[in-house]
């Protein structure tokens, strides 16, 4: 719906019911962006981008995925895809992910913007035992701050924040920022 009614994109829109009709319609026609869930995606496994790049289609894929849900962003991650924005997002949210897709960009969402505002309650911070340097760090992580920005709001080297992020994944059990960034977000998980 956002698609349709907005101004900026003038867009067709074609739905597909399963990862087989995907296929069959970027086989038919080209495309500028394809939007596709997670489980759609799931539904071909680890070879899904790899299929899609079969079809000689070489548009930008903007995965969505139910926010909170560490399997299907897990899985978006490791397609490597163009961009991933949590279904609950919202229009505008939508709209700045296909304008930086539609330049040739990479889209991943701060996250911080779809949980809660609290971005590290205490018991969080006492129980993953980080320096508050690290804290400070990683609140700037959860955010979605670059390791620059970082630098330059804490007048750190870009260095220093790699170690400190480093050390923050190690500590918390995760593998990545994105991880990191949801684990401050939302701690229950």
């Amino acid at each position: 719906m956002t698609l349709m009614d907005c101004p900026q994109f003038p867009a067709r829109v074609t739905e597909a019911a399963s990862f087989e009709n995907l296929i069959d319609l970027l086989t038919q026609q080209p495309f500028n962006l394809v939007i596709a869930s997670a489980p759609l995606l799931q539904e071909e496994g680890d070879r899904a981008l790899f299929n899609i790049q079969r079809t000689g289609n070489i548009a930008p894929i903007l995965g969505l995925f139910d926010s909170g849900d560490m399997e299907e962003l897990n899985f978006l991650q490791a397609e490597k895809i163009s961009g991933i924005i949590s279904k609950s997002a919202g229009s505008a949210d939508f709209i700045k992910a296909i304008k930086v897709m539609l330049e040739g960009g990479i889209y991943l969402p701060q996250i911080s913007d779809m949980y809660s505002n609290d971005l590290l309650p205490e018991n969080i911070a006492t129980k993953t035992l980080l320096t508050n340097r690290q804290i400070d760090v990683w609140q700037l992580v959860a955010r979605g701050d670059s390791n620059k920005d970082i630098a330059r709001k804490l007048d750190i080297s870009e260095g220093t924040v790699k170690v400190h992020v480093t050390a923050i994944l190690k500590t918390l059990g995760v593998k990545n920022r994105t991880q990191a960034m949801l684990l401050a977000n939302n701690p229950q998980t």
